[in-house]
């Protein structure tokens, strides 16, 4: 699904089972984080629907990438 942003770029919203799969993760959950607000990964609510806009989902798996001193991570940051 995409939606069009202000920047003339679309946002690509992805579904619970798409974002649990790049997580690694069960979509249940995914759901319990969202529900009791464990980690900062944002949604979008379409009335009922529960949706991940891609770039979050990408950003919040950088943000727990873990350096090993001395070594860069998976995505070119260096230490």
């Amino acid at each position: 699904m995409y939606i069009p942003c202000n920047q003339n770029q679309p946002i690509q919203l992805i579904s619970p089972k798409q974002a649990a799969s790049m997580l690694g993760i069960e979509v249940t959950t995914l759901s319990n984080w969202r529900v009791s607000k464990r980690y900062p990964l944002s949604y979008v609510r379409i009335g009922r629907k529960i949706m991940y806009r891609l770039q979050d989902v990408e950003q919040f798996i950088q943000s727990r990438a873990v350096n090993v001193q001395g070594h860069s991570s998976a995505f070119g940051a260096s230490a």
